[in-house]
């Protein structure tokens, strides 16, 4: 398994969107569904910041993850765009491998 690891600050007015965009039933998560290779998505809150989340995106292997990237680069550049505006922060922790 292959875990893409995501911490976001988003503004007070977009917490509710973000919730339902970046969730497990989210655009994003229905994006990913059409690969075989994806097993899901799962959005954390901070109990100490209020608008504080991680996201864990979790694929088959590291390869599976960029072949898709590569193959939908277009609408997962317009989504990504498309949601810029709820982030104060966006920014990739990391990419790891289970043991």
């Amino acid at each position: 398994m292959y875990s893409v690891v995501w911490n976001y600050k988003i503004k007070s007015s977009y917490i509710e969107k973000f919730e339902q965009e970046y969730g497990s039933n989210g655009t994003w998560s229905r994006l990913f569904k059409k690969s075989p290779h994806y097993k899901g998505s799962f959005l954390h809150k901070s109990d100490e910041e209020t608008n504080a989340y991680l996201l864990i995106d979790v694929w088959d292997s590291k390869s599976s993850y960029e072949d898709f990237k590569k193959e939908h680069a277009a609408i997962y550049q317009e989504l990504g765009l498309k949601f810029e505006e709820f982030h104060e922060k966006e920014e990739k922790i990391g990419s790891y491998n289970s043991l």
